[in-house]
């Protein structure tokens, strides 16, 4: 499952700006033309999400076929 796939498109945008591309917090404000504050919560949201994402679809699930192996 794709993670990123569940994020509003500006806020999974903003992820990707900063983590695949490597731009900074001011260059992502500039392109989305979104205030600092915007973009912190932004990316806040986007972490919140992805984490709940991996702990459900990659951590449970590796826990699951570790315990069906048994």
């Amino acid at each position: 499952s794709n993670c990123l796939t569940g994020l509003p498109e500006r806020i999974a945008n903003a992820f990707v700006m900063r983590e695949v591309d490597g731009l900074t917090s001011h260059e992502i404000c500039q392109v989305l033309m979104i205030s600092t504050n915007n973009y912190w919560t932004m990316m806040h949201r986007a972490r919140l999400h992805l984490r709940q994402c991996l702990e459900i679809n990659w951590f449970c699930a590796a826990s699951d076929k570790k315990e069906a192996s048994r």
